[in-house]
C-alpha cells in the first residue's frame, strides 16, 4: 500500500500541515504517479525528457493522454461535469501539442496491465533563445474508453528550458 503524501508542482514532498497552497501553487494529496526523468532541456542543443506514468493494476489497459501547457497549473480547469480537476491551464500550447503527438512516443496510448506507461518529449532540434527560462507543464488524463470521459487526472510535472 502506498503512503499518502503531499507533493508540489515540482514533485517534491511538502509539509502535510499545509492545506491548499505551497509557494502559491496547489499541492496534490496523492502518491507520486507521474515522473519527468529530466526536468531541464538545453535550448542550445535541444533534447529529450522521458516520462513515467505509474498507476495501479485496476487502471491497466485504459487509454490515457498527456496534456501540456506553458501558462502554469493554477487555477487549471474541470472536466467530466466538474468531477475531475485538471491542474493545468489550457492555452495555445495545449492545443498545439496535439499536432506533435505522432512524433512524441507515448503521449497518447494505453496503460499496460500494471497501469504503467512511458512517454518521451523530444525537441528534435535546438530551441530559439526566446524559450530560455520558460517551463512547460504536463499532466495526464486516464479515460474510461478511447476519447471518452476522463476518470483520473495526475498532478503536473514540468520541464524547464535552459540556455
Amino acid at each position: 500500500m502506498h503512503e499518502l503524501k503531499l507533493y508540489n508542482y515540482r514533485n517534491e514532498a511538502v509539509n502535510p500541515n499545509v492545506k491548499n497552497y505551497y509557494d502559491n501553487f496547489r499541492v496534490y494529496a496523492t502518491y507520486p504517479n507521474f515522473f519527468a526523468h529530466n526536468h531541464e532541456i538545453s535550448c542550445a542543443t535541444g533534447g529529450k525528457c522521458d516520462f513515467t506514468l505509474q498507476l495501479w493494476p485496476a487502471m491497466g489497459g485504459k487509454p490515457y493522454i498527456i496534456l501540456s501547457g506553458m501558462t502554469g497549473m493554477d487555477p487549471g480547469f474541470d472536466m467530466a461535469a466538474g468531477t475531475i480537476h485538471v491542474p493545468l491551464n489550457a492555452d495555445f500550447w495545449t492545443y498545439m501539442a496535439f499536432n506533435f503527438y505522432p512524433y512524441w512516443p507515448g503521449f497518447q496510448s494505453f496503460l499496460d496491465a500494471n497501469g504503467v506507461a512511458t512517454a518521451t518529449l523530444d525537441t528534435f532540434t535546438p530551441l530559439p533563445s526566446s524559450a530560455i527560462g520558460l517551463a512547460m507543464y504536463f499532466d495526464y488524463l486516464v479515460l474510461k474508453s478511447a476519447w471518452s470521459t476522463p476518470i483520473f487526472s495526475s498532478f503536473p510535472v514540468y520541464v524547464l528550458f535552459l540556455p
